[in-house]
C-alpha cells in the first residue's frame, strides 16, 4: 500500500499535466485560428489574381498576333 506523501505526490503530478495539457490546447487552438485566417485571405488574393488572367486570357484569344499556326508546334529531329 502506498503511503501517504507518494499520493499527494501524485495527484499533485496529474494536476500540473492537467493544467500544462489545458495550455497546450489554447496554443493550439490559437495557431489554429491564425492560420485559417490566413487561408482565408489568401483564397481572397488567389480568387482574384484568377479573375484577372482569365481576363487576360480572354483577350489574347481574340489577339491579331497570335497566328493559328504558331499555336501548334512540330516535331524536328
Amino acid at each position: 500500500m502506498p503511503n501517504l506523501s507518494g499520493l499527494k505526490a501524485e495527484i499533485i503530478s496529474v494536476g500540473e499535466i492537467t493544467n500544462i495539457t489545458d495550455a497546450m490546447q489554447l496554443v493550439a487552438s490559437a495557431k489554429l485560428r491564425r492560420a485559417g485566417k490566413k487561408i482565408t485571405e489568401t483564397q481572397q488574393y488567389v480568387s482574384e489574381v484568377y479573375s484577372v488572367f482569365n481576363e487576360i486570357i480572354q483577350q489574347t484569344d481574340d489577339s491579331p498576333f497570335l497566328k493559328p499556326d504558331e499555336t501548334t508546334f512540330k516535331k524536328t529531329l
